[in-house]
């Protein structure tokens, strides 16, 4: 089986925190991992970022580039491609996690890459297998009630 998929990550957000303008993708002029970070998967082609519980102000996404936010509800999500139909890094998907005003908010982010995720030994030939990493087993871990509600009705692989 492969697949393309990071691992699933979790954000929760305080009142006063925010996660500033940046990129999903990997860029070679900002990173000096970058050769590493793309050599087998590629880049992070789409990202998807999903709302678990809403903050009670403020916690929008923005887009600056594209003058656009987003006061995302529980349950909603947005789904975007950072590398252009020429294959090119999309800056205009540069985001922000605007400060939470009050309350808290939790968010899902999802990353697919360009190409399937290799288990390190097939990748350098090793086995002699191409063989995709199987999925993590999924952990057991402790949420916001509002977070474990929305995390039921998911149906994708959560580590």
């Amino acid at each position: 089986t492969t697949y393309h998929a990071e691992d699933v990550q979790v954000v929760h957000y305080l009142p006063e925190k925010e996660y500033r303008e940046h990129a999903d993708y990997f860029s070679p002029s900002q990173d000096a991992t970058y050769a590493e970070r793309t050599a087998i998967t590629g880049n992070r082609l789409i990202s998807l970022f999903c709302c678990l519980s809403e903050a009670d102000a403020g916690g929008a996404t923005a887009f600056p580039h594209l003058g656009i936010r987003f006061e995302l509800k529980q349950g909603e999500a947005l789904l975007w491609s950072n590398i252009d139909k020429s294959g090119s890094l999309d800056g205009r998907t540069i985001h922000a996690g605007r400060p939470v005003e009050a309350g808290e908010k939790y968010g899902l982010n999802v990353w697919l890459r360009q190409r399937p995720i290799v288990d390190a030994e097939a990748a350098a030939g090793g086995s002699g297998e191409a063989n995709a990493k199987p999925p993590p087993a999924p952990r057991q871990t402790q949420a916001h009630p509002a977070a474990q509600a929305a995390n039921a009705g998911l149906k994708e692989r959560v580590s």
